[in-house]
């Protein structure tokens, strides 16, 4: 009983590794993310960059700058992502995405 118990507790242990993995996680919606945040916009009209399906692009509404944030669940930054943000200080990028 007791052999059985900890092989399920093994597998339970490791599985919940891939579960709660950043690299795992949800896309965020489709939309426009403040970039010093990587929170969803609110009220905000610039420092934006977004998002759809999964892939990060350029806003029209003005460049990024300063620190970064990508959320977890994104895969792809797009290759003009940041194009042009000269002012750009640092970019933290998740492991979830698997394409630059």
């Amino acid at each position: 009983m007791c052999r059985v118990a900890t092989i399920v507790i093994s597998i339970v242990v490791a599985m919940s590794g891939l579960v709660f993995s950043p690299a795992h996680a949800a896309v965020p919606a489709n939309g426009d993310y403040v970039c010093s945040t990587g929170l969803i916009k609110t009220t905000e009209t610039t420092n934006l960059f977004t998002i759809t399906a999964g892939v990060v692009s350029w806003h029209t509404s003005g460049f990024c700058s300063g620190a970064v944030v990508i959320p977890a669940g994104v895969t792809t930054i797009s290759e003009a992502a940041f194009e042009d943000d000269t002012l750009l200080t640092s970019i933290s990028i998740p492991a979830s995405v698997s394409s630059i």
